[in-house]
């Protein structure tokens, strides 16, 4: 381990310098002169004289300047710390600067031209510091400053310098209200307008009583050599959008009679003297910007302006209960205080931002009356442009749905991401995500999720990974958000490619990679991991938290773990370092294994959340179907469970969007549509945008609960994304109930638009448009379809009308000329039926009483475990024989292929009888063959495994085989098939009657013929024999079984196999085992084996790395060799669990030579676990041992000597 962690920080240390970059482009990048990127700027970051720097204080700064000619363009570079809104002749055209961080600060790119005339021209500022009340999202160089560079020399006049003149504003201060809940957004406005100096941003406003700017530092880009100060770049994102938002309804006034039309419209009226008014605006739904109030007279009056998402029912809980009801509740939340100065035509907008549902007034006037002339606000969020649309005319709740996700999605995306607009208005990475696809599923812009990416490196500390949230000015670590930001970047390569930039990341996710690594156990799984592990707000996880032992034993930990190496493993291998690839690739492997085996529970069908299995989530669940730990029919019956199942810890509206994943992925997406009542439970109560969390909820919106604004257009719509970048599409709709919907979504290179009729009789009507140079792949009830560009419509049967087709062969009466469609118009040759591209559902019958020889069957297409592809006879008469001859070399092979059901055909004369190849292709499912007669099937005399005598070199074929079910991972760890059962086949004279086994391949991509490092246990699954007879295997074994987990092997009998030192294999058993998990043995026969070359013989073979496998009430007669052989400790890992109960041995071991004489049982290695239990043991001499240490040999036991005398245990009664 410590010499992996080893390599893979020099790797790192070498790779850093290759793939680093200081900024991301600038939003206006074009118009920044480049000489600003190197060395120091002309203009100076300023501030007020004599002011302290580090405290409370809000600032004006303004520049005369004179123009003789108007100028096409005049871009300037403005920013602020901490913030700042700039006016040219009086009009405000920026405010700023983009949050970020010391070391990445923002600057603004603005053209003055459209706003400047001939003359005199004036440039101005109010920059305001938010001292120790700043938000916890805003950084400070704990200087207040302002800078202004002009980009060119002609801009150069507004640099900032001595030569602007400034001023303290005094009407400012902090005004402070009680909140619900964990508050970190800033403080309110204590608003003094008899101390603001009113018109200062004016032209002929008089500023002779304004003092000249203090200067500082020159204004410096990230880059430059030894500067000390903020590391200027430009601001990577577009300024917020702004509009006019009017509020629709007054829910109370109290104290005074408004106009009927107030606030829709613009009414003024009067407040009387010595009164007090209380009126509650209702925008109707939550929104954020800058409310505007527009006033007059009224001297001394005070104004108090209340913000709130909804009144409370009952504070103390945090309860709201129905979000539009106001009667009986309580208003709780920040203000806005405003003191009166009585002056006309005053303004009052806050520095900041507010977020409300419902404002809250009270206004309190003196001695004079106060003229409210209007009261409107002006909305401010990130620009994002909706770009997608979904229509289902059946269902109008689910275009809801979308509206109150895109308003939720919107209202947090400001400068950054947000968790939520009101309470913390910080970038959490698990958050963002989710927000990160939103955007990708719903607009073409790439700025918002470049910048995020980009400042989750930013916040990246010396451990190694991430915090949790960014940027803040108060640190805290989220261990389990550091995986979700990895996600967040390879979501971004698939949908948008950009690999110039993600090489640029790799670095960053090495690191936190590395930072992992060193909380792994022996088993790859993860120890306990420090911070705060975050995961859902669901009941039962303490804190958020994944339920944990205090050494680890976390399956959501693991789960998160294994998703990332391999999503990091995937992009190494694309655009970084592949060897990287390949080590990420390897412990991803090693942990999907161990995973399946710690957490999985048969007796519930699911994974538990921790290695005691006392507890289970749909997390954990979730996320095993996400990560491919379970797979096919399995994975979906585990999302049917974890559905149903309701003693499960259930998922949050934020989790919600990886269970919606992996229903989808599990085959289940017809089901999006049932389970939706969690959004629907959020509607009843009135909420306008998508809460935190079940009520009683602190924040009414965060952006993490609105995934229907991915799910309704990649699970409904099916359409995703099938290759990096977009470059293909995949879209597999899953209509559910609805019998028409439409929908458009984003592309990189234009829209993708579906529309989709579904008839009353099930038949699909699909009109599909691609952009221009896309491709893609439509699949529908199992059938797919090529997508090219450009419009195109597709028509489709229900699914259960698909026309079934049977195609007929017989080599005694077909002619290849036929259709092969009935048994009178045959195919006549094998070769011919496999042109054929076969579906689910489709039959290939061969006559029965046929024989081909010299032919090969090699059927295309795979079918579905439900709906197999069949290879059978017709007809009366003999099994259809197939005799390929040492040329065709197959009987029948299936390569890539899976869903077969093959019944009734004999097979002889060849290297292989069945062969089933999987090569690198993953999650097959299905294999069955019954009733076959395989026989005489050897290299013997010609041998063609290596590519030998001319063979060529065929990996899934090294010896004589009956049946082979064969596979390679380049990779390794991958599941490549399940569901496998041979059941009722005779084999004679096989070299091996019958395998299922995996390889892999060496460092140069060569198949290894004895090869399975990186082969994991998860190779084959579900793999069932039974029934079958299996007699004189003479050149290499019986039945061998390597990289399998689950299933069993029941009533065979394995009669004279041999060994003559063939194939890749240094002894031979009857039954012969290696890195198999959870597998049972019982009721079989092992007889006769001969040892042949080797020195083995036994009956049954636990070779290496075998984990619960159970023999049970076996017979093991005459065998040359042991009855049993450990050896343990081999090519592939130690036996654990190794169990033989209530076996009959008799007569083994009788040969004179060899490493294991005279031993009833042979121990190889001393890495063995197991037990030997209730088992009957006959000597064949007396001097034999039964000594199997260290297997545990039970007092249950009895032995008998060669002469039928019990020397061990106790007798049982007869």
């Amino acid at each position: 381990m410590r010499n992996r962690i080893l390599i893979i920080i020099l790797l790192i240390a070498v790779c850093l310098p290759l793939c680093s970059q200081i900024r991301l482009a600038g939003y206006q990048g074009k118009h920044i002169n480049s000489l600003l990127y190197f060395g120091q700027w002309a203009a100076r970051w300023i501030s007020v004289p004599d002011e302290p720097v580090d405290v409370y204080g809000v600032y004006h700064f303004r520049k005369t300047f004179e123009l003789d000619a108007l100028p096409e363009q005049f871009h300037i570079h403005v920013s602020a710390d901490n913030r700042y809104k700039l006016y040219i002749n009086g009009r405000l055209i920026s405010l700023g600067p983009a949050r970020g961080n010391v070391f990445n600060w923002n600057f603004e790119t603005v053209d003055l031209s459209p706003y400047l005339k001939r003359g005199k021209n004036i440039l101005a500022a109010v920059v305001w510091n938010y001292g120790n009340k700043r938000p916890l999202a805003q950084i400070s160089f704990n200087q207040t400053g302002f800078i202004v560079q002009g980009n060119t020399v002609e801009e150069s006049v507004v640099n900032t310098n001595s030569t602007w003149l400034c001023i303290k504003n005094k009407s400012y201060g902090i005004w402070e209200t009680p909140v619900c809940g964990y508050y970190v957004a800033g403080p309110g406005e204590l608003f003094d307008a008899g101390a603001y100096p009113w018109g200062w941003e004016q032209l002929d406003y008089n500023d002779s009583a304004w003092i000249r700017a203090r200067e500082a530092l020159a204004g410096s880009m990230k880059g430059g050599a030894d500067y000390p100060g903020r590391l200027l770049v430009p601001a990577p994102i577009p300024p917020s959008e702004y509009k006019v938002e009017r509020f629709p309804s007054l829910r109370r006034a109290d104290g005074i009679r408004v106009p009927k039309k107030f606030p829709l419209e613009k009414h003024p009226f009067t407040i009387p003297s010595n009164t007090k008014v209380h009126l509650i605006l209702d925008q109707k739904y939550l929104t954020t910007g800058y409310l505007s109030l527009h006033y007059s007279q009224g001297e001394g009056a005070e104004v108090r302006l209340g913000y709130t998402e909804a009144y409370y029912s009952d504070p103390a809980l945090g309860l709201k209960e129905d979000r539009n009801e106001l009667e009986g509740k309580t208003f709780i939340g920040y203000e806005d205080k405003i003191i009166c100065d009585g002056g006309i035509g005053r303004v009052y907008t806050s520095l900041w931002w507010r977020t409300w549902r419902y404002v809250d007034i009270h206004i309190e006037t003196k001695n004079k009356p106060l003229v409210i002339e209007d009261l409107h606000s002006i909305y401010s969020a990130y620009p994002f442009v909706k770009e997608s649309s979904f229509s289902a005319p059946e269902n109008k709740d689910l275009e809801k749905i979308l509206e109150i996700g895109w308003r939720t999605a919107r209202l947090c995306a400001n400068e950054t991401y947000m968790d939520c607009p009101y309470y913390e208005q910080l970038q959490y990475w698990g958050d963002t995500r989710i927000q990160a696809m939103i955007t990708l599923y719903n607009t073409h812009d790439t700025c918002m999720v470049k910048n995020a990416l980009e400042q989750g490196r930013q916040s990246i500390g010396a451990d190694g990974i991430t915090m949790g949230r960014y940027p803040t000015n108060s640190h805290q670590f989220i261990s389990s958000f550091s995986l979700w930001w990895i996600g967040m970047g390879y979501d971004y390569w698939m949908y948008r490619g950009d690999e110039k930039y993600m090489k640029t990341l790799l670095p960053a996710y090495r690191t936190i990679l590395a930072w992992y690594e060193q909380w792994l156990k022996p088993d790859y799984t993860l120890g306990h991991i420090p911070y705060w592990f975050f995961v859902d707000w669901a009941e039962g996880f303490p804190n958020g938290e994944p339920l944990r032992e205090k050494d680890g034993n976390s399956a959501l930990q693991d789960l998160m773990y294994l998703i990332t190496l391999e999503s990091v493993a995937k992009m190494e291998k694309a655009f970084g370092l592949p060897a990287m690839g390949e080590y990420y690739a390897n412990i991803a492997s090693t942990l999907k294994s161990a995973i399946r085996r710690k957490y999985w529970d048969e007796s519930r069908g699911l994974f538990a959340d921790t290695y005691k299995h006392k507890t289970f989530s749909q997390h954990v669940n979730s996320l095993a179907v996400l990560a491919d730990v379970v797979t096919g029919k399995d994975a979906k019956r585990v999302v049917r469970l974890m559905l149903t199942d309701t003693d499960l810890i259930q998922a949050t509206i934020y989790f919600r969007y990886y269970l919606n994943q992996a229903l989808n992925k599990a085959g289940s997406g017809d089901e999006l549509l049932n389970h939706m009542q969690v959004w629907k439970d959020q509607m009843a109560l009135g909420l306008t945008t998508w809460a935190e969390r079940p009520e009683p909820s602190r924040s009414d919106c965060h952006a993490w609960g609105a995934s229907p604004n991915i799910e309704f257009y990649r699970v409904i719509l099916g359409i995703d994304s099938d290759a990096p970048g977009f470059r293909k599409v995949r879209i597999s709709p899953n209509l559910g109930t609805l019998k028409k919907v439409s929908g458009t979504m984003p592309h990189p290179l234009g829209n993708i638009v579906a529309d989709y009729t579904l008839s009353k009789e099930g038949k699909l009507t699909a009109m599909i448009d691609l952009p221009e140079a896309t491709e893609g792949t439509f699949s529908w009830k199992g059938r797919e379809y090529s997508l090219v560009s450009g419009h195109q419509i597709l028509m489709m049967e229900s699914e259960n009308s698909f026309a079934r087709h049977k195609y007929y062969v017989s080599s005694s009466s077909g002619n290849d000329t036929n259709d092969g469609l009935t048994p009178e118009r045959a195919f006549k040759t094998l070769k011919r039926v496999s042109e054929e591209k076969l579906s689910p559902g489709d039959s290939l019958l061969l006559k029965a009483g046929d024989v081909w020889i010299q032919e090969t069957l090699l059927p295309d297409g795979s079918g579905k475990p439900e709906d197999p592809i069949v290879i059978s006879s017709y007809g009366k008469g003999a099994r259809p024989h197939i005799k390929p001859g040492r040329d065709a070399i197959y009987g029948i092979r299936i390569v890539n292929d899976a869903g077969y059901k093959i019944i009734g055909i004999e097979v002889s004369d060849c290297y292989g009888g069945i062969v089933v190849w999987e090569e690198n292709t993953y999650n097959h499912e299905y294999i069955w063959i019954e009733d076959c007669y395989l026989h005489d099937i050897t290299d013997k005399d010609e041998p063609i495994g290596g590519g030998k005598n001319g063979r060529p070199v065929t990996p899934d074929l090294i010896y004589g085989m009956g049946i082979s079910i064969c596979g390679a991972d380049a990779f390794g760890g991958r599941t490549l098939l399940s569901g496998i059962t041979i059941t009722r086949c005779k084999f004679d004279r096989c070299d091996v009657g019958i395998e299922v086994i995996g390889r892999d391949y060496d460092a140069t991509g060569t198949w290894k013929r004895h090869g399975h490092d990186l082969i994991s246990a998860n190779a084959f699954l579900n793999v069932n024999i039974s029934d079958c007879d299996v007699q004189r295997s003479y050149r290499t074994g019986g039945v061998m079984l390597y990289c399998i987990t689950g299933g069993s092997a029941k009533n065979l009998i394995v009669n004279e196999t041999g060994y003559e030192g063939v194939g890749m294999w240094w002894g031979v058993a009857a039954f012969q085992c290696a890195r198999v998990y959870d597998y049972l043995v019982e009721n079989c026969t092992f007889s006769n084996t001969i040892k042949g070359k080797s020195p083995d013989g036994q009956g049954f073979d636990f070779e290496a790395d075998v984990h619960d496998v159970v023999v049970r009430k076996c017979r093991f007669i005459n065998n040359e060799g042991p009855a049993i052989l450990y050896y343990g400790d081999s090519w592939a890992g130690v036996n654990k669990g190794c169990v033989v109960d209530s076996c009959y041995i008799k007569g083994n071991n009788w040969s004179k030579d060899g490493d294991y004489i005279g031993k009833v049982f042979g121990v190889g290695k001393p890495a063995n676990e197991g037990i030997i239990k209730n088992t009957e043991i006959h000597l064949r001499t007396d001097d034999q041992t039964f000594d199997c240490a260290p297997i545990v040999f039970d007092t249950s036991n009895r032995v008998y000597n060669a002469s039928g005398k019990l020397i061990y245990g106790t007798e049982i009664a007869k």
